[in-house]
């Protein structure tokens, strides 16, 4: 066989695999030949749902079930999920229970591969990896929520500037959130801002609207001092503009002084894999060619 065509094979196997795992993971949209629609005598769970959730979704549906159980906590991580956004991968707790659920029985099986291969003691290292497994899914959670409150912060420190300069030319709060909130695509901030002009358009009062953000957000302490401001400023006539504009200037010298911080940090942590890598190889490549020229004449005269 030669080299083109082991190319050819591979390139051919390499797609196999590629559509297989699209076909069991994406769903199945199945559209007819004329206009493209989908097919109307298709189930609509076979068009929207992807064949892996299709075939073991009702089982890790009752593993998360049981596990929400057995754990008692699912106030604490239903708090986690609402501080992370309800994150894509984990939008409700028994998501993030069958998640658990699944990447548990997946490393547990990895590691029983691995102790038929190697011996019965790597039994432990199953069930390490196990263990393992049902706490990866909070760790990518616990990322998620310390993304999201720096992607507040950060998007709070810049954005108050121009909700006040709005409110000092004449407009009322709730004119400077809706106009932030739709002439701008923003992030984490410029999302709740668009939830308080809902609210407020659905008939809550700005307070009301302003408390529900709060309550989503309890554990970013920023959002929590801006409503309060912002309702103590409705209480006793304080300008909406300067208390806008305090707590911004906070928040940017705040943001300024944890990226200096960060830089600073990230300086330090280059030594690593300065020090372990690239100096390693300026050795090898400085000093290899003196010590293969010293072996030869030493070693192999």
């Amino acid at each position: 066989m030669d080299f083109f065509t082991s190319i050819a094979i591979a390139l051919v196997g390499a797609t196999g695999i590629v559509l297989i795992w699209r076909a069991i993971t994406q769903p199945a949209l199945a559209k007819d030949a004329t206009g493209g629609q989908p097919l109307s005598g298709v189930i609509p769970l076979v068009r929207t749902t992807p064949l892996l959730d299709r075939l073991f979704g009702p089982v890790l549906g009752r593993l998360s079930y049981r596990l929400a159980i057995l754990l008692r906590r699912v106030d604490k991580d239903e708090a986690r999920l609402r501080a992370a956004g309800y994150p894509d991968r984990y939008p409700t707790v028994y998501d993030l229970y069958a998640w658990k659920v699944a990447m548990a029985l997946f490393l547990f099986l990895v590691g029983i591969g691995a102790s038929l291969v190697g011996g019965s003691g790597f039994l432990f290292v199953a069930f390490g990896l196990g263990l393992l497994g049902l706490f990866l899914p909070d760790i990518q959670l616990a990322q998620l929520i310390r993304k999201r409150e720096e992607q507040m912060r950060f998007e709070m420190a810049f954005s108050l500037h121009r909700m006040a300069v709005f409110c000092a030319s004449g407009g009322s709060l709730g004119d400077a959130m809706q106009l932030l909130a739709h002439t701008n695509k923003g992030g984490v901030f410029i999302n709740e801002l668009r939830q308080v002009t809902a609210d407020t358009q659905k008939g809550m009062t700005l307070d009301e609207a302003l408390e529900q953000m709060k309550e989503r957000n309890p554990n970013i302490p920023e959002v929590v001092t801006l409503t309060e401001l912002l309702r103590a400023s409705g209480r006793t006539g304080t300008s909406n503009a300067d208390v806008l504009r305090s707590l911004g200037n906070v928040m940017i010298d705040k943001a300024l002084q944890e990226m200096e911080q960060r830089g600073i940090a990230s300086g330090v942590q280059m030594v690593i894999p300065v020090g372990g890598l690239i100096l390693p190889a300026i050795g090898i490549a400085v000093m290899g060619p003196g010590i293969f020229l010293a072996a030869q004449y030493f070693l192999f005269r």
